[in-house]
């Protein structure tokens, strides 16, 4: 009984007494270790840029020189669908950081390439109107752009953008209502998890 007892104990804490456990976790970390030295030999680089100057050197850095790199973007950007938000809002901006992360995603998947597509996109860059119909479509999920998000992704996403949304809309300014105008849904998703966690971290 006390050996049943001691091994259903050690089931229990990782399975060390699993037949191949053992062997299956000095592997895992053996590659874990491998992995590491490998890093470990890369220089590492931290990047003071602007969002979007420095994107094109992005891809190049990180898959000719190393992955170690760390990126430090303002929260200052006061231009296009940002400065929007911050006239409305408040700050700190969120474009370029916003901006940064796209470069950066995964496009592994069809889902995580719809998800960039979804957040890479911009309203209508003249028509006010058509900017606010579109936006409208894509808070309702009605728009073309969620057709490869699966449902509770969709939903996850969705709540954010229309978090940013009750926020924008009851907003109280000077001068005129919220411009969609050339509006990055990017933008309106970092700005709504902004608000609604009330952390530019989180």
């Amino acid at each position: 009984t006390a050996s049943v007892d001691l091994a259903t104990s050690a089931l229990k804490r990782g399975g060390a007494h699993e037949p191949g456990a053992s062997r299956r976790g000095r592997d895992e970390r053996a590659r874990d270790r491998e992995d590491d030295g490998i890093r470990h030999h890369e220089p590492a680089l931290v990047c003071f840029t602007g969002g979007t100057a420095f994107n094109g050197v992005v891809d190049e850095l990180t898959s000719e020189l190393t992955s170690r790199v760390m990126h430090v973007i303002p929260v200052s950007d006061d231009g296009g669908s940002t400065a929007e938000i911050v006239r409305v809002l408040g700050g700190p901006a969120v474009g370029d950081v916003r901006s940064r992360c796209l470069r950066l995603s995964d496009e592994s998947t069809a889902e995580a390439r719809a998800v960039k597509a979804l957040l890479a996109h911009r309203l209508h860059a003249t028509d006010s109107a058509e900017a606010k119909a579109e936006w409208y479509r894509i808070q309702e999920g009605d728009h073309e752009l969620w057709a490869n998000i699966s449902e509770p992704y969709a939903d996850i996403i969705r709540s954010f953008l229309l978090h940013f949304h009750s926020q924008v809309t009851a907003a109280k300014t000077d001068g005129p209502k919220f411009d969609f105008v050339n509006g990055s849904v990017g933008n309106f998703f970092f700005a709504g998890a902004r608000m609604f966690f009330r952390s530019m971290e989180a």
